[in-house]
């Protein structure tokens, strides 16, 4: 009956550990003489007495550390649970001229101002153990740290408390005086306040795992009278790793046991081990070394000594790991090349990079998660780079091999984060005539010189809308206006299939959280896109979380982060995603430009490519991977046209477009094109026909019969038509004509 209470109580004691952070993975060695084998016959041989719970308090120091106030609140709902009976929780503190009632019946836990604790913690000595003595009415539990005085109360929980009736009572042995045997430890700190580790994550960390480093240094420094040693994994050609410096390695360094270890974990598993004189806390992913390391802080938390000390002290352990989140088990380990880096690139979406592999490695791995049940959802070419995404019931796995850079790619999100973005025809009656309309932005309310905003309105034959951006806040009432006005659906419901973000910058988004202020009861949206990279998020917080927050006006819509090379289908329009903002890692650019979405539209037999405000270092990303695959009709400049260089030309040459769409106004489009070689080029050496200033008004070009661009009958629209002329090296500027009607 005996062992049968003991096991029934463990979950509880499990649970108490875990409130000073003492995981069950832990697996100390105990000392030979606790009692896990106890029988019931001989736990309480000789003489007892009895623990009535009703008549005790339980006390703690009003100056415990935040670890042993918490196990202190635990012990107090275990002793309850457990022994069937309520036991009042206190701290110490007395009213001054106050003495300590020695006729009390209490629990004391920790160095208390009872004279009962000092005399048990005097009989404990510097012995890294615990003690339980009853002296008087005082039973009192005596440890050094928060960690061993989790394994006492562990103690006494097992080997008396849990054998009680649950009748609030009971037994103890009478005098009660058990002292377990010494621990061993990892001296973290010595009582001197000297840091006994050094602290090394890799050179090529990222921040936020640059973070979990510091993250340990400042707890240690805390209680050290100097600073530990705060460096990174970097030596000389030739040298080696001096494994007799006491060592905390965090993260994916390059370290032998590193590279081990690289091959022994999975995606997204943390592991922690003491191997000799070094602390490996090892994880490749961002959150799974953030886990990690909090797992060792909060050792070190429960490490540091009660009595002045300044020693950090925590138990000798085995070998723990886990996951950065339980979904992330299911996910198939790619077979081939080296793994890079995994890195969260949008809130619950990773990228897994693997270098130095083959188009046969690929398609082995698509076999392998086909074998593992994953179903193919939807698949894509862009030049020669293959992309297809994978489903489960928990995980979304988005994998693509760029066989320029004998590269795969491996995004995953779980699948509840991952929407399933449409991906076949759904063409209703025909009521509009197809057209794509280039916004106008009010740059009188703009500064100076500024003339930003972009907008983009497809209109459907099913006479649905897909629109890309939208301006400022002062260009939402046009907007809504011009849908109003063109809304031929029967039902009269203005129905926006697709709203794209294609970068979190005002120009860009002001006029989607104006419209959905005023408008979003006025119409239907089906799918908000945006990827929102997390640096940037984490940066811009607000911005983030305004656009975000707005999506669940619009009822019913879905939010999709998209991916490189997904295409996705809006009834007859097919929009197909050449670069995201993950593509620029592991370069973070948190200015926000770069990590513009650029798509190609496909629509009515014409090709448009969206630019957003892509800048130098997205382009060159463009240039390499795609080359002639980026030809198309129609091309929006990056950047409202603020570009020069030769990679611009490279890019320009590649798209060679018909149509060119300025989004800015027409005396910044005269700026641009007369101080920027690279517009020079495009619109002279190339085969540009025409281009399109989005000023003046909205200018709509009629997909069904090519060449007829309109403007709507709006107040106050001046239609004009930009006529291209010959570049004149003399004037160095493109000549044009206005016309007004």
């Amino acid at each position: 009956m005996g062992k049968k209470l003991i096991k029934k109580g463990l979950p509880i004691l499990i649970l108490l550990l875990a409130s000073i952070l003492v995981f069950a993975a832990c697996k100390n060695k105990k000392p030979t003489n606790e009692v896990d084998d106890t029988t019931e016959t001989d736990y309480l041989n000789g003489p007892t007495e009895e623990i009535n719970l009703s008549e005790y308090t339980l006390i703690r120091s009003d100056r415990a550390p935040a670890a042993l106030v918490s196990l202190g609140a635990n012990f107090k709902e275990e002793l309850d649970r457990a022994a069937g009976g309520k036991v009042t929780l206190s701290d110490d503190f007395l009213a001054k001229g106050k003495t300590p009632d020695e006729n009390a019946k209490e629990i004391l836990i920790g160095n208390t101002n009872r004279p009962e604790s000092n005399t048990v913690y005097e009989e404990l000595g510097d012995a890294f153990s615990y003690r339980i003595q009853k002296v008087g009415n005082k039973l009192v539990i005596a440890a050094p740290t928060p960690e061993l005085m989790g394994k006492a109360i562990n103690y006494l929980m097992e080997t008396y408390v849990l054998r009680s009736g649950g009748n609030g009572k009971f037994l103890i042995k009478e005098n009660l005086e058990y002292q377990s045997e010494a621990f061993s430890y990892l001296e973290i700190v010595n009582a001197y306040g000297d840091p006994q580790y050094q602290i090394i994550r890799g050179q090529k960390a990222s921040a936020k795992m640059a973070a979990s480093a510091i993250r340990i240094h400042t707890a240690i420094s805390k209680r050290s009278s100097t600073e530990p040693v705060l460096t990174t994994d970097w030596i000389r050609a030739g040298q080696q790793y001096d494994l007799s410096v006491k060592s905390i390695i965090i993260g994916d360094t390059e370290y032998a046991r590193c590279r081990e270890l690289r091959g022994e974990t999975s995606y997204f598993e943390w592991y922690m081990e003491q191997m000799g004189n070094q602390i490996y806390l090892y994880g490749m992913d961002e959150n799974s070394v953030e886990l990690v390391c909090s797992r060792l802080l909060d050792k070190i938390e429960a490490g540091c000594y009660m009595n002045g000390s300044k020693a950090i002290r925590i138990l000798t352990f085995d070998a723990e790991r886990g996951f950065s989140a339980e979904w992330t088990r299911g996910i198939p380990a790619y077979e081939g090349g080296t793994l890079e880096s995994i890195r969260e690139f949008a809130t619950n979406h990773f990228r897994i990079d693997l270098t130095g592999t083959t188009k046969a490695e690929y398609d082995a791995y698509l076999a392998k998660l086909g074998a593992d049940g994953f179903r193919q959802y939807a698949a894509n070419s862009l030049g020669d780079n293959t992309y297809v995404t994978f489903r489960s019931e928990q995980i979304m796995v988005h994998a693509y091999y760029l066989p320029k850079n004998h590269e795969t790619r491996v995004l995953v999100s779980p699948a509840d984060a991952s929407v399933k973005y449409p991906v076949a025809e759904d063409i209703g009656t025909a009521v509009a005539t197809p057209s794509v309309t280039l916004m106008d932005m009010d740059y009188e309310s703009q500064s100076v010189g500024a003339a930003h905003g972009t907008g983009f309105i497809f209109t459907l034959s099913d006479g649905s809308y897909i629109l890309i951006d939208g301006g400022l806040h002062e260009d939402t009432e046009k907007l809504y206006q011009y849908l109003a006005d063109n809304n031929k659906r029967e039902d009269g419901k203005i129905l926006i299939r697709a709203w794209l973000i294609t970068h979190p910058h005002g120009d860009h988004y002001y006029n989607f959280l104006n419209f959905t202020s005023k408008y979003a009861t006025n119409v239907t949206l089906e799918y908000f896109i945006a990827q929102f990279d997390t640096g940037f998020r984490e940066e811009n917080k607000g911005t983030i979380a305004e656009i975000e927050n707005c999506i669940g006006n619009y009822r019913g819509a879905k939010y999709i982060v998209p991916l490189a090379g997904q295409k996705m289908v809006f009834g007859n329009l097919e929009m197909e995603f050449f670069f995201t903002a993950e593509m620029l890692w592991p370069t973070v650019n948190n200015e926000g430009n770069s990590q513009s979405l650029v798509c190609r539209v496909n629509f009515c037999e014409n090709t448009f490519f969206l630019t957003g405000d892509i800048e130098a270092d997205a382009i060159k990303v463009l240039n390499n991977l795609y080359g002639n695959a980026m030809h198309c009709d129609f091309l929006q400049l990056p950047h409202h046209g603020h570009n020069n260089g030769l990679v611009y030309n490279s890019f320009y040459a590649f798209v060679d477009p018909a149509y060119v769409f300025f989004n800015t106004s027409k005396e910044g489009a005269a700026t641009r094109i007369s101080t920027s070689a690279s517009l020079t080029y495009l619109l002279n050496s190339l085969h540009v026909q025409k281009y399109f200033i989005a000023d003046g008004g909205y200018t709509v070009i009629d997909l069904a019969h090519p060449g007829e661009e309109t403007l709507p009958d709006l107040p106050g629209n001046i239609e004009r038509t930009y006529v291209l002329a010959n570049y004149s090296e003399q004037q160095d500027h493109i000549l044009w004509e206005a016309f007004t009607e």
